[in-house]
């Protein structure tokens, strides 16, 4: 069974592979998967040149940038007619024709019951941002607050929150006398005068 790392990581190689190619100006560039029909490959890399010419450029500019990424060709053929050139890369093995000899050998007929895989990776998805949170102040979380810098005679108990302060009271109006209460205090005051003795008059001293 393989890996599925490492057969990610040879479908790279294949996909690496294609943009070289692309880069030499190579045409029907194809990747097939022959894991499943093969043991001593995973991909075929199938690229067609305009002569033989163009298909040695391709062929060494392969080999010599994956040489640079420590990745050698196991084997090379036809670089010298250049109308076929086959790189073995161990996990990934390389086609370069012209059109003629494509067209004869026609690989992908050849190999039809191999899946067809794109030579692009796919764009990874969008990581979604998060959407700010509003910062929620809670009055307890500000009642504790406040009872933490406090000193410790004025803190109140833990786990009791502190006492909201004290409201001043206001100064109550005097009532006014209602019209009832004011002929009341008179008759009294009229009453008392009639009760209360004549004062007698005092003697001049001779």
């Amino acid at each position: 069974m393989t890996d599925p790392a490492a057969a990610s990581d040879t479908l790279d190689v294949a996909r690496h592979i294609a943009v070289l190619a692309d880069e030499r100006r190579g045409a029907d560039i194809v990747i097939l998967d022959v894991r499943a029909l093969v043991d001593y490959t995973d991909f075929f890399v199938v690229v067609s040149g305009q002569s033989a010419r163009q298909n040695q450029a391709i062929a060494e500019h392969v080999v010599r940038t994956l040489k640079g990424e420590k990745r050698y060709a196991i084997s090379k053929a036809g670089l010298d007619s250049g109308s076929w050139i086959c790189l073995d890369l161990g996990s990934v093995v390389v086609h370069v024709f012209d059109p003629e000899t494509r067209a004869r050998y026609d690989l992908e007929l050849l190999w039809s019951d191999a899946p067809r895989v794109s030579t692009k990776a796919p764009e990874p998805e969008p990581v979604p941002v998060p959407a700010k949170r509003r910062r929620v102040t809670r009055k307890a979380a500000i009642a504790g607050a406040d009872a933490g810098n406090a000193p410790d005679s004025e803190r109140p108990p833990e786990g009791e929150p502190e006492a909201p302060p004290a409201r001043k009271a206001k100064p109550r109006a005097k009532a006014k006398p209602s019209l009832m209460a004011k002929k009341t205090a008179a008759r009294k005051l009229a009453a008392r005068s009639k009760a209360a003795p004549a004062a007698k008059p005092r003697r001049k001293r001779s």
